[in-house]
């Protein structure tokens, strides 16, 4: 099904919804139902059928059951499909992870217990902390797909630091509020079993087993519906879960909530981390206490972004709700809460009396030396590669600038290092330099892949960094006669309107772009494989390019042949060679000698074998081919 398809059951599927709730989601509990014991109806019938012919063939043919058991192409499908079948029944959910608050404060408890009483909750059998902006909660089988279930309360730490003790009662609420026995338990049992069904699907589709073919067509049907008619329940629970938060605590909180989570707190984070970024550039040492300096930032960080968050939250409210996500959008969630947007332009804040603080005081100090031992570990040597490419890229503006006159390679190099600086403006005007000069001489092709690289740079840069729309449309319909640049820039707009919200203005580039990908991994699949049906001559190279290509291979490498490929489909002027060679086997390594000539000949690709690795490959390409 793709995303068409999908849309337009949904679509359906909301009408059906709107006009009688209850029966809709009868029918689809019922899909699920019986799409399930048809699942495992026909996940038994496979294996009592696999299992029955195999003791057939052992009664009667003992000697053959025998043979056939030895041999891979019958052995390797039965182990796939059992293996699958023992995953299935033993399917584990992957815990949330983060630190465990083992000793809730007496004002989380209090407020806990007091929503477990009022919506008739199961037990929270554990809380968590972790490092993202987001709250959730989870519930998942402790053990195996039949097993009980445990339920989980998630909350990020910098979410914590952001918002108020009691937008922070809201969020909880909210997330709360999808385990609720009071609220529209069906569509909550709905939510929950299509995440089950995830994992279920993850499991079958990662199978390689021939027998599990017909299982595996029955899933690519069964899910993308499932998903599709439970889409318009789960966002119908998403109001569900904002009605119960304005129970809890009340209308406006819950909007601030809302606003607070998805426009202030994201803006404040996103903005430190950009000052985190320019920190790296001028500091070679990773900082050891990066929640303290999110902590220092968060006081005066509304003060600071106010602004940006103006912006922001006007900008959030013009997106509409799209089919991407279950969630609506904000606009459309205030609405249902009936609190105007206006009455939010200056939502509260105070980083003193934050959630964190109030909730969390007696494991505060913990949380920010566990997470910054977890931040400075998995960060420290990412953060010294990041200072040494910025210090090379400074000094490569510093030399390339310093030139009297600078060509298309200069240009290159400048814009990707001003592009590693985050300086936008002069990025954007050397990658659109390149390309211009490119076009001018009529050799982009030649280059296909890295120019579709810096028109893909482009792209972002127009609409990441200048919020241009229409200039990136603008330069896609540009580049469309080139395919390479095309396929990136297309699908830039797609994506760039559908996070705008133009969902139907975005699938019309999506169906321009599709076609596009297709011949881009056609061409590169003609250049990745080779078959006796494949037409082969012998290479012509210059002098030049034959010395670069012997240089490539060890010292020990011997008996290199070359061929050119020339049944080629898609772009035929793009060359594609296919080299063969015997090495000792301490050098035998084709993937680095690919890696190598790669590097060395940009305008063609390479298929590089050894005898060691194929050697009928290696007899075929020596009689078509010529030796270099």
């Amino acid at each position: 099904m793709n995303e068409h398809d999908f849309i337009a059951l949904v679509e359906a599927s909301q009408a059906k919804m709107d006009a009688d709730p209850v029966a809709y989601q009868r029918r689809v509990s019922r899909f699920i139902l019986l799409g399930g014991y048809g699942f495992f109806a026909l996940l038994a019938a496979v294996g009592v059928a696999i299992i029955v012919g195999l003791l057939v063939l052992l009664i009667l043919h003992p000697s053959m059951f025998v043979l056939l058991m030895f041999k891979s192409f019958i052995f390797l499908p039965v182990a796939g499909l059992l293996w699958a079948i023992v995953k299935l029944f033993t399917l584990k959910f992957d815990a949330p992870q983060g630190y465990i608050i083992n000793a809730p404060s007496p004002a989380l408890k209090n407020m806990l217990a007091k929503m477990t009483q009022t919506l008739a909750l199961p037990p929270i059998h554990q809380i968590l902390i972790d490092s993202n902006l987001n709250a959730m909660a989870v519930q998942r089988p402790r053990r195996s797909l039949f097993g009980g279930m445990q339920n989980t309360l998630v909350l990020g730490l910098p979410l914590l630091m952001l918002l108020s003790p009691a937008q922070i009662k809201a969020v909880i609420a909210h997330e709360l509020g999808h385990f609720s026995g009071n609220h529209g338990r069906l569509s909550g049992w709905i939510y929950r079993t299509r995440m089950t069904w995830e994992g279920i699907f993850e499991v079958i589709m990662a199978q390689d087993s021939v027998f599990l073919m017909p299982i595996q067509y029955y899933a690519l049907w069964f899910f993308p519906r499932l998903s599709a008619y439970a889409f318009v329940v789960s966002r119908a629970n998403e109001y569900e879960a904002d009605d119960i938060s304005a129970q809890l605590t009340s209308k406006q909180t819950t909007a601030s909530a809302l606003v607070a989570s998805t426009v202030v707190a994201e803006t404040i984070y996103g903005a430190f981390w950009t000052r985190v970024s320019q920190f790296n550039q001028k500091y070679k040492d990773a900082p050891k206490s990066i929640w303290q300096r999110l902590a220092n930032y968060a006081d005066k960080g509304y003060e600071r972004n106010r602004d940006a968050i103006a912006q922001n939250l006007k900008k959030a409210l013009t997106v509409p709700t799209t089919y991407d996500d279950t969630h609506p959008c904000l606009a459309d969630r205030l609405a249902h809460l009936g609190v105007s947007p206006a009455s939010l332009t200056e939502v509260e804040f105070d980083a003193q009396n934050s959630a964190l603080a109030y909730y969390f005081a007696p494991q505060q100090a913990e949380l920010f030396n566990f997470y910054n031992r977890q931040w400075y570990e998995q960060n420290r040597e990412v953060w010294q590669q990041l200072y040494q490419n910025t210090q090379q890229a400074r000094t490569t503006i510093e030399t390339l600038s310093a030139k009297a006159e600078q060509g298309v390679d200069d240009w290159l190099k400048l814009a990707r290092a001003y592009d590693e600086l985050d300086d936008a403006e002069p990025a954007l005007r050397y990658y659109q330099k390149v390309l211009a000069h490119h076009e001018q001489q009529q050799n982009i092709q030649q280059h296909a892949w890295q120019y579709a690289q810096t028109a893909q740079r482009i792209a972002y840069l127009l609409y990441q960094t200048r919020d241009d729309l229409a200039g990136l449309q603008a330069f896609a319909t540009k580049t469309r006669s080139d395919l390479f640049i095309a396929a990136e820039t297309y699908n830039s707009v797609y994506e760039a309107l559908k996070a705008a919200g133009k969902v139907d203005e975005a699938l019309q580039w999506q169906t321009q772009a599709e076609p596009l990908y297709q011949r881009v991994n056609q061409f590169y699949e003609e250049r990745q494989s080779l078959s006796i049906k494949d037409t082969l001559k012998p290479a012509q190279l210059s002098d030049e390019e034959r010395q670069t290509l012997r240089e490539a291979f060890p010292s020990s490498a011997k008996g290199i042949f070359l061929a050119e490929k020339i049944s080629l489909t898609i772009r035929p002027d793009i060359r594609c060679l296919v080299v063969v060679y015997r090495a000792a086997k301490s050098d035998d390594d084709s993937l680095a000698i690919t890696a190598k000539l790669d590097e060395r000949f940009e305008s063609i690709y390479f298929m590089v074998f050894s005898r060691r690795d194929d050697a009928d490959m290696y007899r075929y390409i020596r009689n078509k081919g010529a030796a270099l």
